[in-house]
């Protein structure tokens, strides 16, 4: 059987799978404290790149942030409840898929190698610290929204660019461009008919994630910030417009759990709230799919990730 992971594993950021020392920091930290980096004199603004003198170290902490947004993606699911109270009060958790979707998308990107990262202003100081001793100047370094590229060998450049440079827009349009720009590659290590497989699967979450013209693949934001703000399809009291086809998103709760090729979506496009639901459990089962491959690919099985989400199903699931 071909799994999701078949078509992807060869993007994954080198060496990863081999990490096993679970730390307790992510990136931030690593930037701040850590003395086994220095930085490249081609400095521009809002644009640095890390030179690693131990690879492993800094994939360490950048492994931790994979199993912190992943156990942030499985918690926000596993919060999701139908209330007893009143069955029609589904707004917070569609918000809660939204947020599991939201971390899954991170975690997806960061184990390919094309994270996308909040550096806070105390690791940017840190950062023209350490480029002054070595007599280099620094450009304007601000903190935010910086995407992380692998760069050959062993480095890791940090920019800023303007169309990602927002917590949610920034994110749905980084992953979008992620997602378009991979298709090839797949053809190229897998027969023509499993490839096909798994390109088609991405083509039908790209063709949801851009839904209603959302060229930037905010289609997702766009239904949580009408749910949330303008209390739109009738989730909230009087619960007006309320549908009965809306108590199906519980069928959907372990939906993250499929073979990502096994779940459809275009069946329920027009059904607004159900199409919602089902694109983020197929986001959400992309991730564990992967992080369950990442984690069997570790030379003496002992892969981070038994630290992060398989962790957390074995106390809580």
């Amino acid at each position: 059987m071909i799994n999701f992971s078949n078509g992807i594993s060869h993007l994954y950021l080198p060496k990863l799978n081999e990490v096993n020392q679970n730390i307790s920091f992510g990136i931030n930290y690593w930037l701040q404290n850590s003395s086994d980096y220095y930085i490249s004199q081609n400095q521009k603004n809002n644009d640095f790149t890390v030179c690693t003198y131990d690879y492993f170290d800094f994939l360490k902490p950048y492994a931790f942030d994979i199993n912190r947004v992943s156990c942030a993606s499985i918690e926000s699911l596993k919060d999701i409840e139908k209330k007893t109270w009143q069955p029609k009060f589904i707004g917070w958790n569609i918000t809660k898929f939204y947020y599991s979707a939201f971390f899954s998308a991170h975690c997806i990107l960061k184990i390919t190698g094309n994270s996308i990262s909040n550096i806070e202003n105390s690791s940017l100081e840190k950062i023209k610290t350490k480029t002054k001793l070595y007599n280099f100047s620094h450009q304007n370094l601000n903190s935010g929204l910086y995407c992380v590229e692998f760069v050959p060998t062993n480095n890791f450049r940090f920019f800023k660019s303007p169309q990602y440079d927002h917590s949610h827009e920034g994110l749905w349009k980084y992953f979008l461009d992620f997602l378009n720009k991979i298709n090839p590659s797949i053809y190229h290590n897998l027969p023509q008919f499993e490839a096909q497989k798994v390109v088609d699967k991405l083509e039908e979450l790209i063709e949801a994630l851009t839904n209603w013209n959302s060229t930037n693949g905010n289609w997702l934001s766009r239904i949580r910030n009408l749910v949330n703000y303008s209390h739109s399809h009738g989730l909230w009291f009087p619960y007006k417009e309320y549908r009965p086809e809306y108590d199906n998103i519980y069928n959907f709760l372990n939906l993250h759990l499929s073979n990502p090729l096994d779940i459809d979506l275009r069946t329920f496009r027009g059904q607004e709230i159900l199409y919602f639901v089902r694109t983020c459990q197929l986001i959400n089962s992309i991730a564990i799919d992967l992080l369950s491959d990442l984690s069997t690919k570790h030379p003496k099985n002992k892969s981070f990730i038994s630290n992060g989400i398989l962790k957390f199903k074995s106390l809580y699931l």
